[in-house]
């Protein structure tokens, strides 16, 4: 049995994700938007905003078609470990924003429900 790679989560056409909305149940990564309602663990906007910096995150750094899911979330939660969370934002070196950890499992919901995503 093969797991399944990761090629890219795809954004808008300069490559870069819309803002997450400031709610808990959807943000919008490009022109897509990912419903987060049923991911209940979710229980703040900074959650919210941290998961959306991670997939962007990941689609930038680790997307590379050789890596699968686990892998991929695991490297990004490793940066965060080693680097602190800012290292998600776009702000990275400034200010991190209002961002707070999600767990692996919501990092992964909010990919599983991306349209854009690409299996390989």
């Amino acid at each position: 049995m093969t797991s399944a790679t990761l090629s890219c989560f795809a954004t808008t056409s300069r490559g870069t994700p819309s803002p997450p909305l400031p709610g808990l149940d959807e943000v919008v990564y490009g022109t897509h938007e990912v419903d987060l309602h049923a991911v209940e663990q979710l229980v703040d906007p900074s959650q919210t905003r941290a998961v959306a910096d991670a997939i962007h995150y990941a689609s930038r750094k680790y997307c590379d078609g050789k890596r699968d899911l686990p892998a991929i979330i695991n490297l990004v939660l490793k940066d965060i470990a080693g680097k602190g969370l800012d290292v998600i934002s776009p702000f990275w070196g400034q200010h991190p924003g209002d961002l707070a950890l999600p767990r692996k499992h919501e990092i992964a919901a909010a990919i599983n429900r991306l349209r854009s995503l690409k299996i390989l």
